[in-house]
């Protein structure tokens, strides 16, 4: 089971504000976080969430800034992992291609090598499991 870190904890791993994350979650970028009791402070709860959410938090921020847009992001993130395995496939073989023309300073280039590194392939677009508990048989 992947390790859980608390919204705050993933918030600056990310380097954004808690409150950001939360616009997020409001925006429906992010699913919600699952909530767990506070045994610390012996009362309310604390927001978990993944280790990975942090690589999703990522993708959000560098697509926000590129598109500037919520709605064509939230486009973007509802396509089928099948749908975003063929995209890679594509960009990939353009990256060949442009490879083999030798034009690795090419601005198209870049930008799909930055696309391709920055983790945001088809695993990292699927909802996080539920965390709701289950039943024991």
């Amino acid at each position: 089971m992947e390790k859980e870190i608390t919204l705050q904890k993933a918030a600056k791993l990310a380097k954004r504000s808690a409150s950001t994350i939360y616009y997020y979650i409001k925006k429906g970028l992010l699913p919600k976080p699952k909530h767990i009791p506070n045994i610390e402070q012996g009362r309310g709860s604390l927001a978990v969430y993944p280790e990975s959410i942090v690589d999703r938090i990522n993708y959000i921020k560098s697509n926000l800034e590129n598109t500037h847009s919520i709605v064509q992001l939230k486009k973007k993130m509802a396509q089928s992992p099948e749908d975003l395995q063929k995209v890679y496939v594509k960009i990939t073989g353009r990256l060949l291609d442009l490879a083999k023309e030798g034009k690795y300073d090419d601005q198209e280039f870049k930008d799909g090598i930055l696309l391709l590194a920055s983790g945001t392939g088809p695993a990292s677009m699927m909802e996080f499991p539920s965390h709701e508990k289950k039943s024991k048989k």
